[in-house]
């Protein structure tokens, strides 16, 4: 079993505890997998082909908003799945 290094969350208060603890104890969800297994909600991969600009671009926006691109996928197919039906 392969244990991942898991950043805490840029301006967390309890650093502390999330070197004691792990990440789940300052509310930090580390991937996407586990993110699902906390919802119960089952998980399907989708994969596209992008320009290479777009994915570093939206790559970078995500970064310097500090959230994941599968979350910000997510929401904008969400958003478009309401605007459309």
């Amino acid at each position: 079993m392969s244990s991942k290094f898991k950043m805490p969350a840029r301006g967390a208060q309890n650093v502390q505890g999330w070197v004691d603890e792990g990440a789940a104890s300052v509310g930090v969800v580390a991937t996407p997998k586990e993110a699902a297994r906390a919802t119960g909600e089952q998980q399907t991969r989708l994969s596209i082909d992008i320009p290479s600009q777009i994915h570093a671009r939206f790559k970078a926006a995500c970064a310097i908003n500090q959230t994941r691109m599968g979350e910000q996928i997510t929401r904008l197919i969400e958003e478009w799945i309401r605007k459309t039906t």
